[in-house]
């Protein structure tokens, strides 16, 4: 039996938690459907080294309750993503940006920034190969100064939501019976649709439409990081998605749009982000002639998704 000892376990109830209070009436819904029969009420922690998985529902027999599975290796480049990109953002593009400098590109003009492109960079690799946390890293339990620290417990909170999000879309798999409808080989349309539908009821567990811009902010971060983070997992490594699943890139689009924001700094501010963590993560599938300068952050966003869109997907 294999026992994790990675950092991210640090988090594991806080997890648990999140999930079961995605709102304030989620917890028993929860419990409904486990009354039901149509979900377990256990989530398997799957502890072994390897490639990173998303969480997934599934059973053992039509007969049995759908379990969420969720493995340690895909939390570790969920938090590390978060808490990276957080710096790379913030320090490195951000700020410069409300100072009036125009960044080209993030550098490492700190220790902040070069550890926490270090910790991206291992991140990265693992959709490759399986290595341990890296100790001398940053982690939920090891930060080297106080502004990692101050990083480190606002990426906690986002990475919680941003895990409570990919949760609950599983948990609207088992909560609306889809496995009994995807046993039935039905047409892509369908099955894309099913996707549909686990996405958009995540995103109404988490994201109240009353919520003003500043108050979405976390949400935001959380419901685009889980996305974003998901190219660095097994079979989401590519730009060019099977189309049996719904492009990330849409469904990146279609949560910013859900969003709503109603000021256009916050929604400037994603849209840049987005556009950025696209590029350095597919830049073998985006064009490289793609301009480095754009006169909006929606510009940007629009350029690396209409090249997504020229790339012909997978079988």
């Amino acid at each position: 039996m294999n026992v994790s000892t990675s950092p991210v376990l640090a988090l594991r109830y806080n997890i648990l938690s999140a999930f079961e209070k995605a709102n304030e009436s989620f917890q028993a819904r929860l419990q409904a459907a486990v009354e039901q029969g149509r979900i377990s009420p256990e989530i398997e922690l799957d502890e072994r080294p390897g490639i990173p998985v998303a969480p997934k529902i599934s059973r053992e027999s039509r007969d049995s309750a759908p379990e969420i599975r969720l493995q340690v290796t895909y939390l570790e480049i969920l938090w590390a993503f978060i808490y990276a990109w957080m710096i790379l953002y913030e320090e490195g593009v951000h700020k410069p940006l409300l100072r009036g400098e125009s960044p080209a590109q993030i550098d490492d003009r700190t220790p902040l920034l070069s550890r926490a492109r270090e910790l991206f960079e291992w991140a990265l690799g693992l959709r490759a190969s399986y290595t341990p946390w890296p100790a001398h890293l940053p982690s939920p339990e090891n930060y080297r100064s106080s502004q990692e620290r101050w990083y480190g417990e606002k990426a906690n909170l986002v990475f919680q939501e941003a895990t409570s999000f990919m949760l609950v879309h599983e948990f609207i798999h088992a909560e609306q019976r889809h496995l009994d409808i995807r046993a039935a080989n039905p047409p892509e349309e369908v099955i894309l649709e099913l996707e549909k539908d686990a996405d958009n009821g995540a995103f109404e567990a988490l994201v109240n439409p009353m919520l003003n811009d500043t108050e979405k902010l976390s949400r935001g971060w959380a419901i685009l990081a889980a996305l974003l983070s998901s190219y660095l997992v097994k079979g989401e490594s590519t730009a060019k998605q099977p189309t049996t699943h719904l492009p990330l890139h849409h469904r990146l689009e279609h949560m910013l749009r859900g969003l709503n924001f109603e000021g256009e700094a916050a929604r400037a501010y994603f849209e840049y982000l987005i556009s950025l963590v696209l590029r350095h993560i597919l830049h073998k599938d985006l064009d490289a002639q793609s301009p480095s300068v754009f006169d909006t952050a929606a510009d940007a966003l629009t350029d690396k998704l209409d090249r997504l869109d020229g790339l012909e997907p997978q079988a």
